[in-house]
């Protein structure tokens, strides 16, 4: 198999015995975007809202459903103090109808000042697999989509009844076809048995078709193989390879240390500016791909304090395809450039 390290995910890892990991009503869309579009709904089928308070440090997909929905946003700190690491101020939401609350790549230390206001919306995706149970919101949501090769899966949960009666259409088929074509020519790529990469324009035709998508159902395939995900394995794997990223990188590690019950999405980092844009592209260069979250847009609002993040961070993968060797392959090419 080639050596790269990182991008789109191929395969989905199963075991043999069915989970009840999800609540029973949960829905289930073809993104987490769609899931929140489908909260949105909900929250107008039961009560009138006017403004929404969403955190700084998010991706422009999490804002664009509160302005199709015409209300007024705001945006808390979401900011890296020295200090006290990871901070998350929620002093400023509560004037707001709606809260959007996020949690981070999968660690508990965040360092949180006053208390989020209003209905609170979680997005858990990056906190799904954690041992953390979250009660504090009416509505959960979140993407498998970012931690496995699923197609769709995005899901929606709710701490009483759902007020909408909204029916969720099927999928699109083209759209299921196209992230199918893309996972199995990066599979066969993988595998030597394929030499091109045309599969990275067919994923991003398929984001593409993310982006203008409304309200659709999860593809049924998805919803099965992720009641048989095999989470003990996601988890083992994943706090094994971030353990090695840190003990080496703790120095610029926005969380420097795994905590009981963690289950890290990436090991995020934090350089500067021209340092990490440098950095990354040696990385690409090497065969390491490596995400940076989140780009800004033009809805997003920010202070010098909470760009920094934006401008500083670069995620470090540490998923369950990959095995300690890799990390200290990342760990050998990030030093080597440190070094240069």
């Amino acid at each position: 198999m080639k050596s790269e390290i990182g991008s789109e995910f191929w395969n989905v890892p199963t075991g043999d015995s069915k989970t009840t990991f999800f609540p029973k009503d949960t829905k289930w869309f073809i993104s987490g975007t769609s899931a929140l579009k489908y909260i949105l709904e909900d929250i107008e089928a039961e009560k009138e809202v006017k403004s929404a308070s969403l955190p700084s440090w998010c991706c422009s997909c999490m804002i664009t459903p509160f302005i199709e929905k015409k209300l007024t946003v705001s945006f808390y700190d979401v900011y890296f103090d020295e200090e006290n690491g990871l901070s998350v101020d929620f002093t400023n939401t509560a004037d707001s109808d709606i809260t959007l609350v996020l949690s981070y790549f999968g660690y508990s230390s965040l360092h949180i000042v006053g208390k989020p206001s209003g209905l609170i919306i979680r997005d858990i995706t990056h906190s799904i697999f954690t041992s953390k149970v979250y009660d504090d919101a009416i509505y959960y949501f979140g993407s498998i989509r970012k931690w496995m090769g699923v197609w769709t899966g995005g899901f929606a949960y709710k701490k009483n009844s759902w007020m909408t009666d909204i029916a969720i259409p099927l999928v699109s088929s083209a759209y299921v076809k196209l992230r199918e074509s893309a996972m199995l020519q990066k599979m066969e790529y993988l595998d030597h048995t394929r030499e091109d990469k045309h599969y990275l324009e067919i994923f991003e035709e398929a984001e593409n078709y993310l982006d203008l998508c409304e309200i659709e159902g999860a593809a049924p395939r998805d919803v099965e193989l992720i009641s048989f995900i095999d989470i003990p394995n996601i988890v083992r794997k994943r706090r094994a390879n971030a353990e090695v990223l840190i003990s080496a990188l703790s120095s610029i590690s926005l969380f420097p240390e795994i905590k009981p019950g963690d289950c890290p999405l990436f090991v995020p980092i934090l350089l500067d500016e021209n340092i990490r844009n440098g950095l990354r592209g040696y990385l690409i260069s090497k065969k390491i791909y490596c995400p940076i979250h989140w780009g800004v847009s033009e809805y997003h609002s920010l202070s010098t304090k909470t760009e920094q993040l934006y401008k500083r961070e670069l995620s470090l993968v540490c998923d369950q395809r990959y095995d300690t060797d890799d990390m200290y392959r990342i760990i050998e090419e990030v030093t080597a450039f440190m070094a240069s």
